[in-house]
């Protein structure tokens, strides 16, 4: 019998930030065989949720667990809603790829019910087309019913940029702050080691680790809008991120919203071309070394 076992630790204060962690241990036949610890740190002047509340851990590994064919057990809290959805979320990654993506037993300590996700939201913003797309869209209100007051947005360093790339992270977030500045938004710097403790390929974990991070808000804002990269008539899957599975990293009091899929590339670039610091400060080039500037 192989566990991933998820203890949450406490938070720590220091330097202006706050970091939450959780110890990541996988046993085998009850013999402990690997710990690490998984950890998201973001700035003191965001409350952070509960040290025992383990979505955002659970988020982040459980491709992992499927990967591994490890059943989670977790030593802390978890959203009721979001313990549902990834019974269907794993059941849809084992029908596409059956041969690298088991489904596995999640046990927690304590179930959190009845939960309420305020209709306030944070945009992932990474100064890319389909970023600057979704922030635009719905601070100018261009998408009728469907527009979220975007409360705040915020910038994962530890995603497609690594860790120890400080200038690469210095160099986007700079450019970052001023497009969003330009409309008089914050942006809120989260760091997370996730990517680094992951094993699986980045094209199928890349969303879960970015909701995981986002998540980490949600005393703040109780919505994730994030820009997709496919429009719906060219959709590609397995992929890390799609209309058909996204939803399902939602929990009680954490919604996850895909956002700009009606519109292709070109599309969004139409839409956005009028936001003049944006064009300037635009990120359309992900391809070799990460320097945080354009090929």
């Amino acid at each position: 019998m192989k566990e991933l076992i998820l203890e949450p630790l406490n938070i720590i204060k220091k330097d202006n930030h706050y970091t939450r962690q959780c110890l990541v241990k996988r046993t085998n036949n009850k013999a402990q065989t690997s710990e690490n610890i998984l950890w998201f740190q973001f700035p003191d002047s965001i409350k952070p949720p509960e040290d025992n509340d383990c979505d955002s851990y659970l988020l982040a590994v459980i491709m992992d667990a499927m990967q591994e064919n490890r059943d989670i057990i977790i030593k802390g809290a978890t959203s009721k809603e979001l313990l549902s959805n990834l019974i269907e979320y794993q059941a849809a990654w084992n029908k596409w790829l059956p041969k690298v993506f088991n489904i596995i037993e999640i046990e927690s300590q304590g179930v959190r019910e009845r939960e309420f996700a305020n209709s306030d939201a944070v945009c992932a913003f990474s100064g890319g087309v389909d970023a600057v797309f979704s922030l635009w869209m719905h601070t100018q209100k261009k998408l009728s019913h469907r527009t979220h007051k975007i409360k705040l947005s915020a910038f994962v360093h530890g995603l497609d940029i690594p860790l120890s790339n400080n200038i690469a992270f210095e160099n986007t977030i700079n450019k970052a702050r001023e497009t969003v500045g330009s409309i008089n938004l914050k942006l809120v710097p989260i760091k997370t080691n996730a990517r680094e403790i992951s094993g699986v390929s980045w094209g199928y974990v890349f969303l879960c680790v970015l909701i995981a991070s986002l998540s980490n808000l949600k005393n703040i804002v109780g919505v994730a809008i994030y820009g997709s990269t496919y429009p719906y008539d060219k959709l590609v899957y397995p992929w890390g991120s799609s209309p058909i599975t996204d939803h399902l990293l939602s929990s009680g009091d954490f919604r996850v919203m895909l956002d700009g899929c009606s519109y292709n590339r070109p599309e969004k670039i139409r839409e956005i071309a009028d936001w003049n610091i944006a064009m300037k400060n635009l990120q359309v080039c992900w391809e070799g070394n990460a320097t945080g500037q354009n090929c």
